[in-house]
């Protein structure tokens, strides 16, 4: 048995310091080449970089309880697409179910866009209201109906902004 798998918990060493990410290749390679360097070793190291940088684990991704951000970014734009769809149907148009469809799609796009992106230092309802903004810009424009669509888009944008991403 190699030194370092069979300890129990009690003893730990102290945490690494000064350990960057070419000692962690280095003691990588030291393990593949059956040197003296355990795996116990690495992972040590591997906590400590990741402690000493802050550096994030990749793929993991920020989640609401359970729910990943992607998840949680199709929910809040369907939810979304449905309640702006739902305050046009009192409304008229030449043609109402383009009309509807389009609605829905825009804001269900709303929603998702902003489950799938992260803005460093920003607060979750400011990335929601650039991004609906942004989106909802063309449908504004072309029916020239700036207020209504922009205003309902930046407030369900800040709306899933801040609880996806946080209102800090």
């Amino acid at each position: 048995m190699q030194p370092g798998f069979g300890a129990s918990r009690k003893t730990r060493a102290k945490p690494l310091k000064n350990v960057n990410a070419s000692c962690v290749i280095e003691m990588h390679r030291a393990r593949r080449s059956r040197s003296t360097c355990t795996l116990n070793q690495v992972g040590k190291a591997l906590r400590a970089v990741r402690r000493n940088f802050r550096l994030r684990l990749i793929g993991r991704a920020r989640s609401i309880g359970n729910m990943s951000n992607i998840m949680a970014g199709i929910i809040s734009g369907l939810i979304f697409g449905a309640v702006s769809v739902a305050m046009m149907i009192p409304m008229s148009f030449p043609d109402k179910r383009a009309a509807l469809s389009a609605a829905f799609i825009n804001r269900f796009a709303i929603g998702f866009v902003i489950g799938c992106v992260t803005l460093p230092n920003w607060p979750g309802w400011a990335v929601g209201v650039l991004i609906a903004l942004l989106l909802s810009l063309p449908a504004a424009i072309i029916s020239k109906a700036y207020a209504p669509i922009l205003i309902v888009g930046a407030i369900g944008g800040a709306i899933i902004g801040g609880i996806i991403h946080g209102w800090r």
